[in-house]
Order: structure tokens, then C-alpha cells, then sequence
């Protein structure tokens, strides 16, 4: 354990309505800090509904000094992937957002120029200022791409359009069966998911992940801890088109 004595964190959330501040000592590597917010405002995609979105500021105090202020924002909402079958001869695959179907209209989102350094927000706001104009909803992320921006999610959490995000795996020959490049890739895709705020799904069994990484054509999928966000097992697909796993990660 850390040497942690007068070292503090100050965790603030809020919007028009809402205030809520806390102050928790810092726990070593990781502290975890959970807050309870009374008639939570949901998000929706602008399709829906209005985006509501709360503010957050993380301050780092040590020895009575500010010393770190880490602030942005995040909304509330539930996704669900509903794959039950109507009968044996009929596949379903239903969206919901908060608990109501959405019909998913939308576009392959690739880079707005191939030196990504230049594009800059007044391109990333114009752009998806089109694609709402252009009553989508959703933008997937193609799996050629990058991994965008921050400030790229910031505009679509802010003006309610949701993000299919791919990994960036296609179009290339992965190597997926040496085992060196699976484990260095583990970072990778816990830290995008964790990171991302856009369509996720979430399997509860190996066999729905394999089901859900054949229909995002992705090459693997990390489960997560319910409470600390951290991954513990990965399902991978190998060159031989069978699956493998890695468990006991961390």
C-alpha cells in the first residue's frame, strides 16, 4: 500500500439542479467513490429525447493544496442488445436505450483527414452537425480508422448521437494466434472500454459474447468487474475461426 496520509480527493457533480460534493482520502492505487443522485435526469439520443448531461470535478488535495483538478461530464442511460428469437426460424436484433427500442440510423465514421492532427473541433462540430441534419443517430466508428478524440465523443454526448465503436482490427492480418499479442492487446480493449461512452453491449456468457463479436465482426471481447470497471476475461477469436480464452487477467 501506498504511503497515503494527507492526501484527499474532493468529487463534485452537478447540473441546473443537482449538487452533490464529497470528500474521501485517497486509498492507494485506485479509490472509489460512489454517488447517489435522486431523480436522475436520463440521457437520450437526440432522436428520443433531450441529452442531459451532468457535470463532474475530481480534485486531488494534498497537504490542504489543490495539486490536481481532473472535470468533464457523463449522463445517465441504460443500452440493451435483444437478441430473443420470435421462434425458431426468426433472429431478433433489437435496440434499447432506457428501456425503449430505437431503430439505428446511421454512417461509417472514418477520419475527416488523413493527417488526423489537423482536424480540429470546428471540423468535428460541422460534421456531425450533417449527420443529424441528416436525421442519423448513430455513427460507427469503422474498425479501420482511429480510436478518435476526445473532443470527437465529447460533441456527440453533447449533441445526442450515439457511437458504435469498433476496434481497430479490420482491415489487416491480426495475429491473434501468438499469445505475446493477445496479452499486450488486453490493455488495449479494457482501456477503450472503459473510456468510451457509446453503444456497448454487455454478454453474460461466453457463447452471447462469441454471438455479439461475429455480428460487430470484432476479435475480442474483455467481461468486467460490476464494481471496480477492471477487466478479468478476455474471449478472442483465432485464425481458425475457433475461440479462445484468457482468464485471471490483473
Amino acid at each position: 500500500p501506498w504511503d497515503v496520509g494527507g492526501k484527499f480527493l474532493r468529487v463534485k457533480i452537478w447540473d441546473d439542479e443537482t449538487s452533490i460534493e464529497k470528500i474521501v482520502p485517497v486509498a492507494g492505487y485506485k479509490t472509489v467513490c460512489n454517488f447517489f443522485v435522486d431523480n436522475v435526469k436520463l440521457w437520450w439520443p437526440k432522436s428520443l429525447g433531450e441529452p442531459h448531461l451532468y457535470n463532474y470535478e475530481v480534485t486531488l488535495i494534498e497537504n490542504e493544496q489543490e495539486n490536481y483538478t481532473k472535470s468533464g461530464h457523463f449522463g445517465f442511460r441504460t443500452i440493451e442488445h435483444d437478441q430473443t428469437p420470435a421462434d425458431t426460424q426468426k433472429f431478433y436484433c433489437k435496440f434499447k436505450i432506457n428501456g425503449q427500442e430505437i431503430f439505428l440510423k446511421g454512417a461509417n465514421w472514418v477520419p475527416l483527414d488523413i493527417m488526423t492532427g489537423c482536424i480540429t473541433e470546428d471540423k468535428y462540430r460541422k460534421a456531425i452537425a450533417m449527420a443529424h441534419e441528416a436525421h442519423f443517430n448513430c455513427l460507427r466508428v469503422w474498425g479501420g480508422g482511429i480510436y478518435e478524440k476526445e473532443i470527437f465523443y465529447d460533441i456527440c454526448d453533447q449533441t445526442g448521437m450515439l457511437v458504435w465503436q469498433d476496434f481497430q482490427f479490420a482491415c489487416a492480418d491480426i495475429p491473434d494466434d501468438y499469445e505475446g499479442f493477445n496479452e499486450q492487446v488486453i490493455e488495449e480493449v479494457e482501456y477503450d472500454l472503459v473510456r468510451r461512452k457509446s453503444v456497448s453491449l454487455k454478454p453474460q456468457s461466453i457463447e452471447e459474447a462469441i454471438l455479439q463479436m461475429n455480428l460487430l465482426e470484432h476479435t475480442f471481447f474483455a467481461f468486467k468487474d460490476e464494481e471496480n470497471g477492471e477487466a478479468f476475461a478476455v474471449v478472442y477469436k483465432r485464425n481458425d475461426g475457433g475461440y479462445g480464452l484468457i482468464e485471471n487477467i490483473g
